[in-house]
């Protein structure tokens, strides 16, 4: 599907880097409509009036809604790619490992609200292919957490009876969750402070 999406963009390069401006314009407004009223009850004509744009312009942009939708996911995980820098964290102790990976995951979250509503709403019932991808993006997450367990256990820093597919599940249960409480709820939360309640909790356990 990405795949897809950068073929159009690359059909004519020159053409999209002069335009970027208005397309981003779009994007951006697509991110406010949505997150407001949910993918089915948008309209074209709705997300061109926030860009202040006609509803044609959009169309020379994207080919269909769904289209646009498309794009305005791919945009905020390119963009939650670029500020999760794990390359930077990887010697650390796992403990600290963990600790910098969710508190990053949830102050993204947190700085881009109306970009992680779109996220959590509708994307399973709007289309197949899309479900698809974000099921593919779980998937790995859930592997490099994994992974991460793993090293924690090689290393002698976690337990070595624990099964880490299953911690790595639990913890990427749980940043959705209180990822979720800030996004739909507006909960006011400290992610450096969540963050650290919650590898305390993971890595040293909740018994005295």
């Amino acid at each position: 599907m990405v795949l897809k999406y950068e073929r159009l963009r690359k059909g004519n390069e020159g053409e999209v880097h002069r335009k970027l401006s208005k397309r981003e314009a779009i994007i951006e407004a697509a991110i406010q409509v949505f997150s407001r009223k949910g993918y089915h009850n948008t309209r074209i004509e709705e997300i061109a009036i926030q860009a202040g744009a006609g509803k044609g312009t959009i169309y020379e942009y994207f080919s269909s809604k769904l289209e646009l939708f498309h794009e305005v996911l791919f945009t905020g995980w390119r963009n939650f790619e670029e500020n999760i820098p794990l390359e930077q964290i990887e010697n650390m102790s796992v403990q600290e490992q963990l600790h910098r990976t969710i508190s990053a995951h949830l102050r993204y979250f947190l700085e881009n609200r109306q970009l992680a509503r779109v996220s959590f709403w509708e994307v399973e019932a709007v289309d197949q292919e899309l479900l698809a991808w974000t099921l593919k993006i779980k998937a790995e997450k859930e592997q490099q957490m994994q992974a991460l367990m793993e090293k924690g256990i090689a290393r002698g820093e976690l337990r070595d009876d624990l099964d880490p597919s299953v911690i790595s599940r639990m913890v990427c249960a749980l940043i959705p969750y209180f990822a979720g409480c800030i996004v739909m709820n507006d909960v006011e939360l400290d992610p450096q402070e969540l963050s650290k309640q919650i590898t305390g909790a993971i890595i040293n356990g909740i018994r005295k």
